[in-house]
């Protein structure tokens, strides 16, 4: 009996240190998953969480009528950069930002987003600057942070409309802007996007193609603001998407697991739009618009194509981007004297000095200069076929 008693006792013993493990176990694994989360994991899956879509409503519904529609607010672009003095004659007294090059002559246009507006570099280190230096002719910056393709398309239409057309016209696309192309508002594609911007978006039914824009005009509205909040849960891929993402909450070590499974069999990043059909078609039909406006208005169009980082990152190595294959169909589509490519992958440059950090940032003084070189080189070819575009 005392023996069975002492079994008894020594096998309780052994359940609680079990258990008392396990509990510790636990703990660390709690404490490491809310320390990965809180000091490094939620800045880099900021395109990865999902958005709360009952406090984006209520948000958007509740925000004060002097803060949406934004002060940058453009009820066709979405939203535009404030306008800077460019020191030129009328109409191009005014663009996205100075390009200090002395030249009465104006004969090139430029339209994107941040990579073409030339974010976190003096006025005399963006491309534009460049490229004056190089044509002798100063170059109009109308690019705009946070642009996709599609509101640049429309921006160029506008300025057309306004008299601001120019021989030629540069049309920037940053690898990485496949995915505005099929965003309504930036909060569902990346965490950190801003709530108060909604852009237009065009979208197609079969090969017919229809641009959305109705929605940004009455944001100051309940009623304006609920047909915005319709357009996005009708016209955004990331707003759909949005409910596959993870959520971060207690217990962390839970939503630890579910994140990496996430990661694993589940994520979609930017790059892999290339080859979704909707996504690459949208891109498609905008460069379609962008050429067809060059034919209406008597301008030569050229498509610049500006590698992101996981780009960069791909050239390092050698391998291919992840946009090659668009280029390529791109160029068959098109002859050079109706619409040029440029592709800055094509180019033999240092990718870690592309940006102003290594692999990190916007483009440096560094990139833009091989951005500026390599579409000298190219209208310098194409001048010998057309020699009235930079005469």
């Amino acid at each position: 009996m005392r023996s069975d008693k002492i079994k008894t006792i020594g096998a309780g013993r052994r359940i609680v240190f079990a258990i008392a493990i396990f509990l510790c176990l636990a703990a660390f694994a709690e404490i490491a998953s809310f320390g990965f989360f809180i000091c490094y994991g939620k800045a880099r899956l900021k395109y990865h969480l999902k958005v709360d879509e009952k406090k984006f409503v209520k948000y958007v519904l509740e925000k004060p009528k002097d803060q949406l529609p934004a002060i940058n607010h453009d009820p066709v672009l979405g939203w535009d950069e404030p306008p800077a003095k460019t020191g030129a004659m009328r109409p191009f007294d005014v663009a996205s930002r100075k390009t200090p090059y002395p030249s009465k002559s104006i004969r090139i246009s430029t339209y994107g987003d941040s990579f073409t507006y030339c974010q976190d570099v003096k006025d005399n280190e963006t491309w534009q600057y460049y490229l004056s230096e190089l044509t002798d002719t100063m170059v109009v910056n109308y690019g705009a942070r946070g642009y996709g393709p599609d509101q640049a398309a429309l921006k160029i239409e506008k300025n057309i409309s306004s008299g601001r057309l120019t021989q030629i016209v540069i049309l920037g696309i940053l690898s990485e802007n496949i995915a505005r192309v099929v965003n309504v508002n930036p909060k569902f594609y990346w965490a950190d996007g801003d709530v108060n911007t909604f852009k237009p978006v065009l979208v197609g039914r079969g090969d017919e193609y229809e641009w959305k824009t109705k929605y940004l005009k009455n944001l100051e509205t309940r009623s304006g603001r609920l047909a915005a909040i319709e357009a996005v849960r009708k016209y955004d891929f990331w707003y759909t998407y949005n409910k596959n993402r993870p959520t971060v909450s207690f217990p962390y070590s839970m939503s630890a697991i579910g994140v990496a499974n996430y990661l694993l069999f589940h994520s979609i990043r930017w790059s892999d739009l290339w080859g979704q059909p909707r996504a690459s078609k949208t891109v498609e039909k905008v460069i379609d618009y962008f050429h067809s406006m060059a034919k209406n208005n008597g301008f030569y169009p050229i498509v610049l194509f500006i590698p992101e980082i996981i780009d960069l990152k791909l050239y390092m190595s050698g391998e291919k981007s992840s946009y090659e294959k668009f280029v390529t169909g791109l160029e068959n589509s098109y002859d050079t004297s109706e619409l040029m490519v440029i592709d800055i992958f094509d180019e033999t440059f240092d990718p870690a000095r592309f940006n102003i950090s290594p692999y990190a940032g916007h483009a440096s003084a560094y990139g833009n200069k091989v951005i500026a070189q390599s579409i000298y080189r190219h209208l310098q070819d194409l001048a010998q076929q057309h020699e009235d575009l930079l005469r």
